[in-house]
């Protein structure tokens, strides 16, 4: 019989029982407590890592459908979709084309590594045409089987990809006491348990979901061969289905794991028997030439050359660019293969200008696209004792030296000696230095371009900078001086030369001229590859002429500057003992497009 005052108030002994369940439900959930299944099933054996990524200990965090799942609040790189990188717009863009790629670690992998998909985007951004863009969408996850990955693979459906990779086997090949579909299907038996916080710990407590742990003597795979073959047939079946490019991937370093060549073997035997693409890493030929950066030697950027090589096979690709021909270290990522040893990290520097230091030596590989002859360095000096020395070498040939105070520098090197493809470019500092005030790097010069462009002659110079013996200055042109108030330049004599290079076709020359003339103007004739272009009346006053050059063709500019009124300062210019013969001051020559 219920005691009295149970009687009498029984409402309130309800709302007092709601009230602790509900507050230790509250409690339980402030606590960070959830029920983990996997108390439930049983000791893993020594190579079964499962329990570590479904436990949430790796960036993870659990899946009642796949197990786990990465987590983006603690992975870094990971988006809220739970992909590698950039977000997948919901709405598609029919000039892009979506490239899933599905496995383990092989892709995604851990934070801190390349991964081979972020650089397989920029070979395929670099040959980039007009057609559509291809976009990689990194779906891997750490530890993932073939039979996660099938799973995974069906909800990305939704996404509606073009081309879908396959990547399985390390996880499927582990030695574990259940497989991965028991494993699973005992994780989704226990779904119930997750509702309510409470329910779970009293259930844990009380040790009510052992049952369902119930282990096998013995070892078995994840996922054995046969099962493994099963599952590439079906994702081949549904990815044909859904119209989707499958493509498989056979597992990474097949030859330190014997265990895994069954696994190779199977996608050898099911590429061929179904006629799809594959990817054999264990028995692709090294792609191309050496190429001449750390980055692009490692495993990463060799399969990503074997997945865009693949793609080229495919027909989706048309050229095979391996490296860009313009770098600016400080806008592109660490992972990119035209960087390589030598570099820091890039960042804003004096005025948030960008770039990346170099150390006392630097390395860079750069690619052509033709027969450019000219390599455009661009860098600031930033010296503690106010000079810089830079050799830059292409090669075993240093192809110039780049010296002077603290300020920005920027030249145009001569690399037709150079006949390879590729170029890697060194950079030697001869006076590194350490950064000081907490900053313990050994800094060279703050680099922000390095370019390969048509000819070894520059767009535009600064006369009174570029030294005597300079391929830009041809004859004709006295030593460097001041002039006026302060302006920098070289008198010419009556007659002067000077090349310049097209580096981006441009249409205009801009000339920084001032006249001196004893008259109050001077006459200059232009010529540019032997024709007369245009007569200027130059004032004495320093000023910007404007030539059109549009109609001149070639990508190399013989300029020659003809002073119809040329002078000598000692016979006009009293008290001046100057007995040269001058035609015009020249501060600046340089190549402008339609703008300016």
């Amino acid at each position: 019989m219920l005691p009295a005052w149970f009687q009498r108030q029984p409402q309130s002994l309800a709302a007092i029982l709601l009230a602790a369940i509900v507050g230790g439900e509250v409690v339980l959930r402030l606590a960070g407590y959830r029920f983990s299944p996997l108390s439930a099933l049983p000791e893993p054996a020594a190579e079964d890592v499962r329990a570590v990524y479904a436990s949430g200990e790796a960036f993870t965090r659990f899946d009642s459908s796949l197990m786990w799942t990465l987590d983006p609040a603690r992975a870094a790189g990971v988006n809220s979709q739970g992909f590698c990188g950039d977000a997948v717009p919901v709405s598609r863009d029919p000039q892009v084309k979506l490239l899933f790629f599905l496995g383990d670690s092989s892709g995604c992998g851990p934070m801190q590594s390349p991964h081979w998909t972020a650089q397989l985007q920029a070979l395929l951004d670099l040959n980039a045409g007009d057609g559509p863009r291809h976009q990689i969408v990194d779906a891997g996850v750490w530890g993932y089987s073939s039979f996660q990955g099938m799973r995974r693979f069906e909800q990305l459906l939704d996404y509606r990809p073009d081309v879908a990779f396959f990547a399985f086997g390390a996880g499927d090949a582990q030695a574990v006491r259940l497989g991965d579909a028991e494993y699973a299907a005992r994780l989704r038996s226990l779904d119930w348990l997750d509702l309510s916080r409470l329910a779970t710990a009293f259930a844990q407590g009380f040790g009510l979901a052992r049952a369902a742990g119930a282990s096998r003597a013995g070892l078995v795979l994840r996922v054995p061969p046969d099962a493994y073959r099963s599952t590439l047939r079906e994702f081949i079946t549904r990815s044909l289905r859904n119209n989707v490019t499958p493509v498989l991937v056979s597992p990474l370093d097949v030859d330190d794991e014997p265990a895994l060549m069954a696994y190779a073997d199977v996608v050898r035997d099911v590429s061929a028997a179904e006629g799809v693409a594959s990817i054999d890493l264990a028995r692709r030929p090294p792609s191309g030439p050496e190429l001449p950066t750390e980055t692009s030697r490692g495993s990463a950027f060799q399969t990503a050359l074997a997945a865009f090589d693949t793609l080229r096979d495919m027909g989706l690709v048309a050229t095979a660019r391996h490296f860009d021909s313009v770098v600016e270290p400080g806008r592109i990522d660490d992972h990119r293969a035209e960087l390589g040893g030598g570099l820091w990290s890039r960042e804003a520097w004096e005025g948030g200008e960008t770039g990346r230091w170099t150390q006392a030596e630097a390395t860079i590989a750069l690619e052509r696209r033709g027969n450019e002859g000219g390599l455009d360095v661009e860098a600031r000096f930033l010296h503690p004792d106010g000079s810089s020395r830079l050799r830059v070498q292409v090669g075993d040939a240093t192809v110039g030296v780049l010296e002077g105070g603290n300020g920005l520098v920027q030249r145009t090197l001569d690399v037709r000696g150079q006949t390879s493809r590729y170029l890697a470019v060194r950079l030697v500092a001869d006076r590194p230095f350490v950064a000081g005030q907490g900053d313990t790097r050994t800094l060279g010069v703050f680099l922000h371009r390095l370019a390969l462009v048509p000819t070894p002659y520059a767009s535009s110079i600064e006369v009174a900078e570029v030294p005597a013996n300079a391929l830009e200055l041809g004859s004709g042109w006295w030593q460097p001086e001041e002039w006026g108030q302060g302006q920098r330049g070289r008198w010419t004599h009556e007659t002067a030369d000077v090349r310049l290079g097209r580096h981006r076709a441009e249409s205009h020359m801009l000339l920084d001229l001032a006249g001196g003339h004893p008259d109050g103007h001077a006459g200059v004739r232009v010529e540019v590859n032997g024709a007369l272009i245009k007569l200027l009346r130059v004032e004495n006053a320093p000023a910007t002429y404007v030539v059109d050059v549009t109609e001149v063709d070639g990508m190399e500019l013989a300029v020659r500057l003809i002073s119809e009124r040329p002078f000598v300062p000692r016979l006009v210019l009293r008290p001046s003992t100057d007995a040269r013969r001058l035609g015009v001051f020249v501060r600046a020559i340089r190549l402008a497009g339609e703008s300016g």
